[in-house]
């Protein structure tokens, strides 16, 4: 019988786990995984899981602790998407006012994402994109850091774990265009992570996030394809183009709607938790509401000046 006590992960685990895997990412990846293509994508994703799980041994934790996974609940998963929905509004948002100020960097990173996806079949995308990552990066960051944060931390605010995991997230996604709105999402994977007990519904948030994006550039690809060669200028138009202020406006104006689906989608995230609330809205809590209001209220008005502002008065002007 095997009497072995597992241990829990201490903080310096998680940081020699993030440590290691910086180096694959930044320093080796380049000249071992990028020579393969596609493929090396894919390995350098699964050799995060070997890091991972050889942490664990050394350290003697239990994998089942370190990596929660329980049958999940269709109306759990249904709010998890929702507060995908209210997140992405935000980080559109947000990325449309950064590509504003800093149009060349923002299209520059646009055009890199779609040379790398030039030309790969959409279902190995998915995979690569999408699927892969929503595992071994959620078994990386949400599964060894954070849990080592939560455990060998000496804070007691769990919201400095979320935050700190979400930053470090963010950071090793490379330039700081991609880390702004990466960190966000590794913010609230955590938060679902911490507040779920269970890893599957931060890496469903993680694979429809990736999905979006992929789908998105995959289908502006084919957009471009078929125009006729006179219109289509591919990366070399993306990098010309600056961000009109009625487009801003207008993802402003629909991210409104970000603080009722995740305010919702916490709400489905937590039916039937023991303890949380049984009613949307409770009676005795009126600023819930007033809150929610405010919050889209402002954005709302925001977006509708920024938008009449780009259409009237600065016009959308191409620098081609």
């Amino acid at each position: 019988m095997d009497t072995e006590v597992k241990r829990s992960l201490k903080l310096w685990h998680g940081i020699v786990a993030l440590i290691v895997s910086a180096v694959l990412i930044f320093i080796a990846a380049p000249y071992i995984f990028a020579p393969l293509g596609i493929w090396g994508s894919l390995l350098g994703e699964w050799v995060l899981v070997v890091v991972c799980i050889a942490v664990i041994r050394f350290a003697k934790a239990d994998v089942r602790d370190i990596f929660p996974l329980k049958t999940p609940r269709v109306v759990n998963s249904i709010g998890v998407v929702m507060m995908w929905i209210g997140v992405m509004l935000l980080e559109m948002a947000l990325l449309c006012v950064i590509a504003v100020f800093f149009p060349e960097q923002f299209f520059g990173v646009q055009s890199g994402m779609q040379d790398q996806f030039m030309g790969i079949p959409l279902g190995m995308l998915v995979l690569v994109v999408a699927v892969t990552p929503a595992i071994c990066e959620e078994v990386l960051f949400r599964g060894v850091f954070l849990n080592s944060l939560e455990r060998g931390g000496w804070w007691k605010n769990r919201w400095i774990s979320v935050v700190i995991c979400g930053l470090v997230f963010g950071m090793f996604h490379g330039d700081w265009i991609r880390m702004i709105p990466t960190a966000i999402a590794g913010i609230v994977m955590s938060y679902l992570l911490l507040e779920t007990g269970n890893l599957f519904y931060n890496c469903l948030f993680h694979f429809v996030n990736n999905l979006f994006s992929v789908l998105s550039v995959y289908f502006v690809q084919q957009i471009f394809s078929q125009l006729p060669p006179e219109l289509n200028q591919g990366t070399e138009l993306l990098e010309s183009t600056q961000m009109p202020l009625a487009t801003v406006g207008l993802y402003v104006f629909l991210s409104a709607a970000a603080p009722a689906c995740i305010y919702i989608g916490n709400y489905l995230m937590h039916s039937k938790a023991a303890g949380y609330r049984k009613k949307l809205f409770p009676s005795k809590r009126a600023d819930i509401v007033i809150t929610l209001i405010a919050v889209s209220g402002i954005l709302f008005l925001s977006g509708l000046v920024i938008m009449i502002y780009g259409m009237f008065v600065s016009p959308p002007i191409l620098s081609l």
